[in-house]
């Protein structure tokens, strides 16, 4: 197999994904068959359309980072296929855990909901971690780039998950503020995987 299908597949699956974010987003219909008032339809609706929005965001940023990570990556093999397998189940999970935060964002069990939601991204970010590690390890990785003289930067990948977990402690106070802190987590995706000496080609 070639690391073309890898990414082929991996693509399928985080499109996938975001795509059925939007499969929450509907309008309810009152039983007499009609639609309720735009306004009470806005802030009944709005905890779904933030989740959506998050959950968008951050599929879309690791989608990034899984992109660049697989650019590198020169051979694969079974193990490889294994790790980028269980990675991509955790991104199957994100639309059922965004649907429960769009649920019970503004109830008293909200909390719970932003923990799980936590949880699922941590898991993630660690089979990201496991995933490049392996890579290395194995020297998958092309050459070219990540030279000899770079190192890994094992801090950036260990702020994600350690964040998620933090951001899902802070759900017990605010679920508002654990939802930005995701957010701000999956930024950290696009920061270089190496640190130390460039590629020449990237100068």
């Amino acid at each position: 197999m070639t690391t073309d299908r890898l990414g082929t597949f991996s693509d399928a699956v985080f499109g996938v994904a975001i795509t059925l974010l939007v499969l929450d987003l509907r309008v309810p219909i009152e039983p007499g068959g009609t639609a309720p008032p735009i306004l009470d339809l806005i802030r009944t609706e709005l905890p779904a359309h933030i989740a959506f929005f998050a959950s968008f965001i951050i599929i879309g940023l690791n989608w990034i980072s899984h992109h660049n990570m697989v650019a590198k990556i020169e051979r694969i093999d079974n193990g490889l296929l294994l790790l980028n397998l269980f990675l991509l189940l955790w991104v199957c999970f994100v639309p059922f855990t965004t649907a429960l935060l769009a649920a019970y964002a503004v109830r008293p069990q909200g909390c719970y909901a932003a923990m799980l939601y936590g949880a699922v991204w941590a898991i993630g970010g660690l089979c990201s971690v496991g995933l490049w590690h392996y890579a290395v390890r194995r020297r998958l990785v092309n050459a070219a780039e990540v030279p000899p003289g770079a190192k890994v930067s094992w801090l950036r990948y260990c702020i994600a998950p350690a964040g998620y977990v933090f951001g899902a402690l802070v759900s017990l106070l605010s679920v508002g503020l654990a939802i930005a802190i995701f957010i701000l987590l999956a930024g950290l995706n696009l920061m270089p995987m190496t640190r130390g000496r460039e590629p020449t080609a990237a100068r």
